[in-house]
């Protein structure tokens, strides 16, 4: 029933001007099993296929970010994230198969973004990513292990540019 509550609430959201309502679109997905912190900002192209998402205080989620999360797995969003556009995240992906099928077996893995991360526009975050406190992911990066605290990544996959500043 969730499953159709929230298909049926990311159809009826995308009717919403792009970057307004953010009150009413944080209680119909609450409604729907996620769970959202205060101050969370959504756009309206936003779209969630599945609930088993956390998000923290003063959020932001750009236009057309997608997430998905395989049952059993959880996309975690501490406070004051910021998403830019095009953003995917996705807990599932294959293990290598034989020669005659490369897609082998199913693999899932949680992601967590830890607090004040910056994910650049259309960068993709797998199931394993863990992105440290502070970090900023360059636009059009690629995801896929663990990303220290206040530090610059950027490419595919995803490399460090260079350390932040706490400050």
């Amino acid at each position: 029933m969730q499953h159709a509550l929230l298909y049926l609430s990311n159809l009826f959201i995308k009717l919403l001007p792009e970057s307004r309502f953010f009150i009413f679109k944080r209680g119909l997905y609450s409604m729907c099993g996620i769970e959202m912190g205060r101050n969370v900002r959504i756009c309206s192209s936003v779209v969630f296929h599945t609930n088993n998402i956390k998000i923290g205080n003063g959020v932001w989620i750009g236009p057309e970010c997608r997430f998905i999360a395989a049952t059993g797995t959880m996309i975690s969003i501490e406070d004051n994230v910021d998403i830019a556009m095009e953003v995917l995240m996705t807990t599932g992906s294959h293990i290598i198969g034989r020669r005659d099928r490369r897609a082998g077996p199913p693999s899932y893995k949680d992601i967590s973004i830890e607090k004040a991360v910056w994910i650049g526009a259309r960068s993709l975050i797998m199931g394993g990513a863990s992105i440290g406190c502070g970090s900023i992911v360059a636009a059009n990066s690629f995801v896929k292990t663990e990303v220290g605290k206040n530090v610059l990544v950027g490419g595919t996959p995803c490399k460090k540019i260079k350390d932040l500043s706490d400050e």
